[in-house]
């Protein structure tokens, strides 16, 4: 990403910290300098975005900053930059928070940039690695649209470039270079959209859209390109807080191509996470560190919501959490390796 700077304008252009370069401040600076695995959350509850910091999938909170939204779905965070980007279903925007690393626990933080552009119910945020985010919005009632946004991020903040409509509501998102993968939101269907970011139209075409067999309500999407690994979560019953599932479907791509266009990923393409001792209830969000094989959970029932790590290698399906630590309402959480 860019170096990301800004003129101060007003006050409500900056970043508010009530406490700057502080003991506290300088150990948690060099926790994000390391190669610490660090997970950044969003609630739509309680407006915070928690850091967590994870060891061998051992959770310990590092700190939690109050913004100004109270309901907030999709994050990124950039280390390079020190920016935080999330999408705000309060304001209906999304906004970037710099300085973020030299913030303290239980500091107040105002955005220093943020694009408005008529999204209604933001879900997912993706990053492309080339200046540029998209986001997902799906319709909240009749005759709403579903749709995507895609910004440029530079040296003058969010800057909105493009907006798509799509047939189908959608949830969580990821990319596979500009390729994106989609989940279809209350269904067991991937949607999958080529060249996302070089499209012109006002309707995004899906090009291509599996089924997962064994789904029901799929709702979190992680993809990782190194190891060609999908994992999806699944809620099921959206009335029940014990019955989520995690989906891991490894060498997806040679999986893809074997069942063709709109084809069916069979129970035996994959192997899941579910039952009693998972504790899985509503899982919304997912993200995988193929460095130490755990996979990240964003639960919203799970003790009024809770991250969660599970070992990628433990191959039993009715397994226990390796940590498990309480995140009031998490809608949405991403991954710093």
């Amino acid at each position: 990403m860019k170096k990301i700077t800004f003129k101060i304008a007003t006050l409500a252009a900056v970043i508010l910290l009530t406490a700057s370069c502080s003991t506290e401040s300088e150990l948690v600076e060099t926790a994000l300098a390391t190669n610490k695995a660090l997970i950044f959350t969003t609630s739509n509850t309680s407006g915070n975005s928690e850091i967590i910091s994870s060891s061998n999938g051992q959770l310990t909170a590092e700190r939690s900053l109050s913004g100004t939204s109270q309901d907030n779905a999709g994050v990124f965070y950039d280390p390079i930059e020190d920016c935080l980007i999330q999408a705000s279903r309060t304001a209906k925007e999304v906004q970037l928070y710099d300085n973020v690393k030299f913030a303290s626990d239980g500091d107040v933080i105002r955005p220093a940039s943020v694009s408005a552009d008529g999204f209604l119910n933001a879900r997912d945020i993706a990053y492309n690695n080339a200046d540029q985010i998209i986001v997902s919005s799906d319709a909240t009632q009749a005759g709403d649209a579903n749709m995507f946004f895609i910004y440029d991020v530079s040296n003058a903040g969010l800057l909105f470039k493009k907006q798509f409509v799509t047939a189908n509501q959608n949830w969580g998102i990821d990319l596979n270079g500009n390729d994106m993968y989609a989940v279809n939101n209350n269904s067991n269907r991937v949607a999958i959209f080529n060249d996302v970011f070089t499209q012109t139209g006002q309707e995004l075409p899906v090009d291509n859209l599996i089924t997962i067999d064994g789904a029901t309500n799929l709702k979190g999407l992680t993809y990782d390109r190194t190891s060609d690994i999908l994992i999806l979560t699944d809620v099921r019953n959206q009335f029940s807080d014990t019955d989520g599932a995690i989906f891991i479907i490894e060498n997806f791509t040679t999986k893809l191509n074997a069942v063709g266009p709109y084809g069916v990923i069979t129970n035996d393409m994959y192997r899941k996470i579910e039952g009693s001792n998972t504790t899985l209830g509503t899982p919304l969000d997912v993200q995988y560190n193929a460095e130490d094989g755990m996979i990240y959970v964003a639960d919203r029932s799970t003790a009024s919501g809770s991250v969660m790590t599970f070992d990628i290698r433990n191959s039993q399906t009715n397994v226990a959490p390796v940590s498990s630590h309480k995140v009031r309402g998490v809608s949405s959480i991403y991954l710093k390796k």
